[in-house]
């Protein structure tokens, strides 16, 4: 039960609707998850990300803004050229707070 987070189905749209963003996108996740945590979980769900950015990096958890500020730098963009989806209103939040 405590791995069961790791094999978590993607909704039946995610994958057709990552390959399609990837076209013209480079598509990352930003988690507060583990790196083990999000790479046996985008494995085992055959999400198609670019690479897999963790909150860890920035030694700081979402929404606080040194999280997306981080994967920004990490990315090579600025702040304002991220666009971030996410299902907690919070870390939307943090993210328009990042710039």
């Amino acid at each position: 039960l405590v791995h069961a987070c790791h094999r978590l189905p993607a909704w039946a749209d995610a994958v057709a609707g990552l390959a399609r963003l990837r076209r013209r996108f480079v598509v990352t996740t930003l988690s507060n998850g583990g790196f083990a945590l999000l790479t046996t979980l985008v494995k085992a769900a055959g999400l198609p990300f670019d690479c897999i950015v963790s909150a860890e990096l920035a030694r700081a958890y979402m929404p606080a803004p040194r999280a997306y500020l981080t994967a920004a730098e990490l990315l090579d963009v600025e702040p304002g050229q991220v666009l971030l989806v996410a299902a907690h209103r919070w870390d939307i939040d943090g993210a328009r707070d990042a710039g």
